[in-house]
């Protein structure tokens, strides 16, 4: 089937389409996008229309088109990797560039920078007041900020920056050059020597990626009608370099197992390159007290308010969330605290999202990869039904806490990943309900149970 008849087709889903049509139509689209991805020469236009496409599939409400959270999932999946797996296996071969070893060292150089502010936001240093305490594990993949894999995911991501943006004469002589003469014995020490020059260069090459990152971003703004076919624009070669970057890290976080918020931008990584250690740690401690002293939901509240005083957005998102990751049940913020702190940074949608990037990005996603994990469990018949029944009560539990118009793609999403299962059919209505009485979810757990247990005995 040709492309623009899949895609039409997937444009004409409904929310009361079945199961059975939603799957179809999905399948049609990604097999039209690998054939056609194997059938061109141009591989950067092609990176183009799958990038377009995912743009404009979470630009789409999933309440009104129930198969955008699948295709997108089984465009990062099955595509992005046929589109950049060449690049990350053959940069060495084809490259001329006279500093390409000094160039590789400094990369190499940034990602163990990256390194080690994950190290301390993982609480593996002792300077973090979290540091052998118990980790929040909930069975999903981590988010990247709590994982050491993203290292790698940050240097994959500086190789196409720096080699796309920064081979210019003044790269050249205020880094590459003196980091030949450490390479070759000339001067003694490592490359950490020249962190400071590295680190400006990082800052360089983050910047201008998110100044073209922008300028595609507004350029490709407009409508959002799931009937009508998205428009892909071309983009500018630097606009080209940013969208490549975070493209080959998401599809390193995919094949790794973490989380990388498709909105994330290149603003938030540099501040996260020179994270400010100390601010988080006072407001860690600050948080940590709070929860341990509250007798109340807007005591720990206020205590996370103050740290708009002090914090700027991305530092208080990392704190926030470092203080849901870390620490025992009565230390940690808890998942309604998270979203409610969320919630009252602002009075509509789009602006919580610029207030607390990382915040709603990790509250949406984590209802979403929880229903993967059921949908996978349900039809698991060597998982034991305690297992089963813990992940229905997470799911149900934070869906409860979710506030409806703000985080209605996280909610419909769910419906739309579990739509059709019929072992499922009991939450999924609970989670349709716009009244979802958090005193049902008891009656649910137990009927999602007994219909697993009379489906595998049938079968």
């Amino acid at each position: 089937m040709s492309f623009n008849k899949s895609i039409a087709l997937f444009a004409g889903l409904r929310p009361g389409s079945s199961r059975a049509e939603i799957e179809a139509a999905v399948a049609d689209v990604v097999d039209a996008m690998v054939s056609s991805v194997g059938a061109t020469s141009d591989i950067r236009a092609a990176r183009r229309d799958v990038a377009g496409l995912l743009d404009y599939l979470h630009g789409l409400k999933t309440s009104r088109h129930p198969g955008r959270v699948q295709l997108a999932t089984a465009l990062g999946e099955r595509v992005l990797p046929l589109l950049y797996e060449v690049e990350e296996r053959e940069p060495a071969v084809k490259d001329t560039y006279r500093y390409l070893d000094e160039e590789s060292a400094v990369i190499e150089r940034a990602a163990e920078v990256m390194g080690d502010v994950l190290s301390f936001l993982c609480a593996e240093v002792r300077e973090h007041p979290r540091h052998g305490r118990p980790v929040r594990d909930d069975g999903i993949a981590p988010l990247f900020l709590f994982t050491p894999h993203f290292r790698e995911g940050f240097r994959r991501l500086m190789s196409v920056l720096v080699r796309r943006y920064m081979r210019n004469k003044h790269s050249e002589t205020a880094v590459y050059k003196p980091v030949r003469d450490i390479l070759s014995g000339k001067s003694t020490g490592t490359v950490s020597r020249y962190d400071r020059q590295i680190s400006s260069l990082v800052r360089t090459a983050l910047g201008r990626a998110q100044e073209h990152h922008s300028k595609a971003k507004a350029a490709g703004e407009g409508t959002k009608d799931p009937a009508a076919k998205p428009e892909v624009t071309a983009d500018t070669p630097e606009q080209e370099t940013a969208r490549d970057a975070f493209e080959v890290a998401h599809l390193h976080a995919q094949e790794t197992g973490y989380f990388l918020p498709y909105a994330m931008d290149f603003d938030s990584l540099a501040i996260l390159y020179r994270l400010d250690r100390k601010s988080v740690i006072q407001g860690l401690v600050s948080l940590g007290h709070a929860v341990l002293q509250a007798e109340t939901e807007n005591y720990v509240l206020r205590q996370i308010d103050r740290l708009n005083d002090t914090h700027d957005l991305v530092h208080f998102d990392i704190t926030v969330l470092s203080a849901f990751m870390y620490g025992d049940e009565r230390q940690r913020l808890s998942y309604k605290q998270l979203h409610d702190t969320c919630l009252g940074a602002a009075s509509s949608r789009s602006v919580m999202i610029r207030m607390r990037p990382l915040l709603a990005a990790e509250l949406a996603r984590r209802p979403h990869h929880l229903a993967r994990r059921l949908l996978a469990l349900s039809e698991d018949t060597r998982v034991g039904r305690e297992e089963f029944e813990s992940v229905v009560e997470l799911l149900t539990r934070w869906i409860s806490c979710l506030n409806e118009r703000r985080f209605e793609e996280a909610i419909f999403g769910c419906v739309s990943q579990l739509w059709g299962n019929k072992i499922l059919k009991p939450l999924i209505t609970w989670i349709q309900d716009d009244g979802r009485n958090p005193d049902l979810t008891p009656n649910v757990i137990n009927d999602v149970s007994i219909l697993r247990d009379e489906i595998f005995q049938r079968h």
